[in-house]
């Protein structure tokens, strides 16, 4: 009977080992998620403008490359020489693109 008491006992402090364990890594993890959520709402705002500085300064890019194929002729954009260059990094990365 008291082997029997005694696993009793060590099987009660297994179970609340268990629960003891079980609620420290749910703190954690509702910790960890409300850590991240309140992050990403901070810095939502930032992320959306980056992506879409980006995505607008692609566009912009693809739009001078058309309108340079087209018309051959960089005298009718007025752009700096380092916008110039860019565009003209950006046309030979298409042209060789083409070519292979």
């Amino acid at each position: 009977m008291k082997m029997m008491n005694n696993f009793y006992v060590s099987f009660k402090y297994f179970l609340v080992e268990i629960k003891w364990y079980t609620t420290v890594s749910m703190l954690a993890k509702n910790f960890i998620l409300i850590l991240f959520k309140n992050l990403l709402s901070i810095y939502q705002f930032w992320i959306k403008k980056i992506l879409l500085d980006r995505i607008a300064l692609d566009l912009v890019v693809l739009i001078m490359i058309n309108l340079t194929i087209l018309n051959e002729n960089w005298s009718c954009f007025d752009f700096n020489s380092k916008t110039r260059s860019f565009l003209n990094v950006k046309i030979d990365k298409i042209s060789c693109e083409f070519c292979s």
